[in-house]
């Protein structure tokens, strides 16, 4: 009964159940009072029965306090906790079926959905931190660096085109490099006739040069 009450019963349920035992109770007390008045029973048991009554009352009430109230108390003070960051405590009454069962399934959904927030945000920082450091070596003309430490499954095809891409620059300069000389010398061998032929130009011709007195 006390299992059913505190763990199944919703909480509209808790309190109409406490509401018929008070109001069980309160008829019996009216109950000895009034086969005391018509002289049914005597006034002693009549006081015995509003003394059991009023016990029972308080007795209840306690009860029924602590099964209702304990585990609300327990999962405001855990959800607290949880807003500030603790994700690591256990969540409890997740077994529970009311009010309180809702809520605490719901703080274990939230709690997990925060672990794996923050765990990819860890990811994150060290995927910066390490493509960071990778960028300032490129930037330092180290295109022998590569990042050796695996990255998590998702980042690193991330990690293997890093590794690749400082060899391009390199193997770019070896491809062209030929390319370039040949045109050099190309250019080169383009303007020796170019300059033969001005300087051949400048001069007038053979016919009407000025022979010397001596070849006349």
């Amino acid at each position: 009964m006390f299992t059913w009450f505190q763990k199944y019963a919703p909480i509209r349920t808790k309190f109409r159940v406490l509401a018929l035992v008070i109001g069980g109770m309160g008829s019996l007390s009216l109950l000895g009072s009034l086969l005391a008045t018509l002289g049914v029973v005597g006034p002693g048991l009549a006081m015995a029965t509003s003394a059991f009554v009023v016990a029972g009352t308080v007795a209840t009430v306690i009860v029924a306090g602590q099964l209702i109230c304990e585990p609300y108390v327990n999962t405001v003070v855990r959800m607290e906790a949880l807003a500030a960051g603790d994700t690591r405590s256990h969540i409890t009454y997740t077994d529970f079926s009311d009010c309180v069962g809702r809520m605490t399934k719901a703080m274990a959904t939230f709690r997990h959905n925060a672990e794996i927030v923050r765990e990819a945000g860890a990811i994150q920082e060290s995927l910066v931190k390490t493509l960071g450091i990778g960028l300032e070596h490129l930037a330092d003309k180290d295109l022998d660096y590569r990042i050796s430490d695996p990255l998590p499954a998702t980042y690193e095809p991330l990690r293997l085109s890093f590794n690749r891409w400082p060899s391009f620059p390199a193997q770019s300069r070896v491809s062209t490099a030929p390319r370039w000389r040949w045109k050099l010398v190309r250019v080169k061998s383009a303007q020796h006739p170019m300059t033969s032929r001005s300087a051949t130009s400048g001069r007038p011709p053979a016919s009407k040069r000025q022979r010397p007195p001596w070849t006349r």
